[in-house]
């Protein structure tokens, strides 16, 4: 005999079914009468996978490092193909694997899907997930397309990685979709912001391609170093040795945000790679110089820490500053010495003001460069910028302020730089420059950029600049012409 406590329940679960049944039959007519398309089922989906998702990173990319720039996160697919396996909704459920599949008949009676929907078919899946583990995220993941699978899983990874991150990652690794991938990501951002030790661990002993298993890696310290700079530098020992000196650039950059000078007493960490030192200590010092030059300058002039990176940091750090006070760090570069062969500072501060917005101001510090090898760098930053402009001829007259050992070699770059930048004025005044090599040189450069994307140039033009190539060029050409067939092979 039924107790009533059961017969209680079954009239609960019931009257739930019936409720959904009904309400589902109202929107359905609603739907119809207005007659809403699937676009709407898009918009939603996408909606509540914004609102499911969020990103607060403040890492970097490999790549990207030098600039401090880093994103996570993917772009939905614009695309939604709603499951077709049934037309009822939601009935008395035994199991959760019933409760989720009953969800997902749910969307194809009302044609679209609902906030509410998206929640329910969430819910369900967590339940199931919770339960059974690695089968119903295989499973659930096959009964969805698209953007569906995109929300649910997220939603659901999100949830498990919290209470056992490693059946996350594991279910996430075994999808065969090609989103599982795409979904690990995620599984170790969100695992490295409260035991990002365990996820590096897990990472190394795990069976992977190294090259994902150094992106994924690379997102666990991204993630610990954005939320825990301090923590990253005393645990250095804790981060894969080949990674160790990029987890620590990453810390050193995020610390100087809120701590230059803090971040500077810890450059000695990085202290068996010279480019990783000197990278980190430039980070370090572009956040300085935002609230003290001076500071800035005296640390790199004093830090035992920096002895062999010092001079090309120095070099680094005033061109940086030249974009904020170009006399200032005109001057400081003039004071540092010459030695040997070198080529003074002051050089580095007109590129960058060349190469900048700022070749006015380039060409006024210019007559005060110091002579010989300075000049000719600093000149010939000055002439590039000036003939890419289209002023060929104050780039040509530059020559003259130069030693006549010099000269040569200034105007072939110029003109060579000239034919790169600017090709289809080099077709059209070729005969601007003054002498056959030049305009040979010019001529050769103008051609090579002419055959790459964007090059514009005709068959005709071509032509015309092969026409002033010296036997030189020619013979240049003809070499790379033969070789290209089989370069593209």
């Amino acid at each position: 005999m039924m107790s009533s406590k059961l017969r209680g329940t079954l009239l609960f679960l019931a009257g739930i079914a019936l409720g959904l049944f009904l309400a589902g039959v109202l929107i359905f007519v609603y739907a119809s009468v207005n007659d809403i398309n699937l676009l709407e089922l898009q918009s939603t989906l996408v909606k509540t996978s914004e609102s499911r998702h969020t990103d607060p990173s403040a890492g970097l990319s490999k790549d990207q490092l030098s600039q401090g720039e880093h994103t996570e996160g993917r772009q939905t697919p614009s695309t939604v193909v709603a499951p077709s396996s049934g037309s009822e909704f939601p009935r008395d459920a035994t199991s959760p694997a019933d409760e989720f599949m009953n969800a997902l008949k749910a969307i194809d009676d009302i044609g679209h899907i609902s906030d509410e929907q998206i929640g329910l078919i969430q819910r369900t899946a967590l339940d199931w997930a919770e339960r059974e583990g690695t089968e119903a995220i295989h499973a659930m993941s096959g009964a969805m397309q698209d953007d569906l699978r995109i929300v649910v899983l997220d939603y659901v990874l999100q949830e498990i990685v919290q209470s056992d991150p490693i059946m996350a990652f594991d279910a996430t690794l075994s999808l065969k979709e090609a989103g599982g991938r795409t979904h690990l990501r995620e599984v170790v951002w969100n695992w490295a912001a409260f035991d990002p030790k365990s996820a590096l661990h897990h990472l190394a002993s795990v069976d992977l391609d190294e090259e994902l298993r150094s992106s994924l890696q690379y997102a666990a310290i991204n993630r610990w170093a954005a939320r825990d700079p301090d923590a990253v530098i005393s645990s250095v020992e804790q981060i894969p040795e080949d990674l160790r000196n990029v987890g620590l650039s990453l810390a050193l950059r995020l610390l100087a945000q809120t701590s230059p000078e803090r971040a500077s007493r810890q450059i000695g960490v990085i202290h068996n790679d010279v480019g990783s030192k000197r990278s980190a200590a430039r980070l370090i010092a572009q956040e300085w110089l935002k609230t003290s030059v001076s500071d800035t300058l005296q640390w790199i002039a004093t830090s035992p820490d920096l002895e062999y990176v010092r001079k090309s940091l120095y070099s680094d750090v005033l061109q940086d500053l030249s974009e904020t006070d170009a006399p200032t760090a005109f001057r400081l570069a003039l004071e540092q010495p010459i030695e040997g062969n070198e080529i003074g500072m002051e050089a580095s501060v007109i590129e960058r003001l060349a190469y900048g917005n700022d070749l006015d101001k380039a060409l006024e510090l210019l007559k005060d460069v110091r002579p010989g090898a300075t000049r000719t760098a600093a000149s010939t930053s000055v002439g590039h910028s000036l003939a890419r402009n289209g002023d060929l001829e104050q780039a040509l007259a530059l020559a003259d302020q130069l030693p006549e050992t010099s000269r040569t070699g200034y105007l072939i770059k110029i003109a060579m730089n000239w034919g790169v930048a600017n090709p289809g004025d080099v077709v059209e005044q070729i005969d601007r420059l003054p002498t056959d090599e030049l305009r040979s040189k010019a001529a050769i450069t103008a051609w090579g950029r002419g055959q790459m994307e964007g090059g514009n140039l005709s068959s005709d033009q071509l032509e015309r600049l092969k026409s002033y190539m010296l036997e030189e060029e020619l013979k240049s050409l003809e070499e790379f012409q033969m070789m290209l067939p089989n370069l593209v092979e």
